[in-house]
């Protein structure tokens, strides 16, 4: 079913205490969801979304009407933007509204500079079968060496597949937390395969980095 997060909806956060990760981590998924991005959102990735409470359930994160809305960060984060762990279930987040643009933006400006991935506006952990990432603008402030704007790691256990099409992926150009020169558009630590196809990756010093086939 639909379930719509943002200004004014029963659940005005993703990642946040009382967010609608954490909801789904409690009780786990019983069908299907489309998660329906309504507004901007400020987020503190505080709550992973965890593949075992998906029970093997999809999950898509899309745009709820045509237009950009922006999922940031306000203060320095424990974590990534956005996080996934171990998930057997399909998982996606596409951007576009009717097929149409790139109506989600993600974007990561955090200053902690004590990890790899603090910095990254989403970071894919250890098992992932198939993930589809399209259709949005991917901006961080991750000059780690080995981090970046998006972070693929462990994906070989299982064989996973990652999906990674009509995106772009940035500096940083305007945001209050913003410092420093991010160094990967797209970090990938091991093996799985990943498809890419028709994205902008702009103003960084490496188009990828990649560790271990």
């Amino acid at each position: 079913g639909d379930i719509f997060v943002g200004s004014g909806q029963q659940w005005l956060s993703l990642t946040k205490a009382g967010g609608l990760f954490k909801f789904i981590n409690t009780w786990k998924l019983a069908g299907n969801i489309n998660i329906k991005i309504s507004s901007d959102l400020n987020e503190t990735g505080v709550n992973y979304l965890y593949g075992a409470n998906l029970n093997n359930y999809e999950v898509k994160i899309v745009p709820a009407t045509a237009g950009i809305k922006t999922i940031t960060n306000s203060i320095d984060l424990p974590n990534p933007l956005i996080s996934i762990w171990q998930t057997t279930s399909p998982f996606s987040i596409d951007g576009s509204f009717n097929g149409i643009g790139k109506n989600l933006k993600f974007v990561c400006a955090s200053t902690t500079n004590n990890s790899n991935s603090l910095l990254s506006t989403i970071s894919i952990f250890l098992n992932a079968s198939t993930v589809g990432l399209k259709n949005c603008i991917w901006q961080s402030n991750n000059n780690y060496p080995l981090g970046g704007t998006i972070e693929l790691n462990t994906l070989s256990n299982i064989g996973g597949t990652i999906f990674f099409e009509n995106n772009i992926v940035e500096n940083i150009s305007s945001h209050p937390l913003a410092t420093g020169s991010p160094r990967n558009g797209l970090f990938i630590n091991s093996g799985g395969n990943l498809i890419m196809k028709n994205n902008e990756i702009i103003n960084l010093l490496n188009k990828l980095n990649k560790l271990i086939n």
